[in-house]
């Protein structure tokens, strides 16, 4: 199994959430799971995401394509996403 993990500070994270929360079914047809969000227990506005990835370099892609940039940017991430890709021990 394969996860990527996505970790980007967010301006807001009232705002960032649902705008998050609309853009799921994207995600799904990309082929990531959602498992887990987090925020950092320091700074509540820094957002750690976990996904199960059927396909990595599909939802590579994903991650990289202008749809989700747009996206990103009008619920408030600041910078360039960290992205990880983790495969189960």
């Amino acid at each position: 199994m394969r996860y990527l993990l996505i970790r980007h500070p967010v301006k807001d994270y009232d705002r960032w959430k649902p705008l998050y929360d609309i853009h799921r079914a994207a995600r799904k047809a990309a082929g990531l799971e959602d498992m887990h969000v987090f925020r950092d227990s320091g700074d509540p506005n820094l957002i750690t995401i976990l996904f199960r990835a059927k396909d990595i370099e599909t939802a590579r892609l994903f991650a990289e394509s202008p749809d989700l940039v747009e996206k990103m940017q009008q619920a408030g991430v600041m910078g360039k996403p960290e992205m990880c890709i983790l495969n189960e021990a």
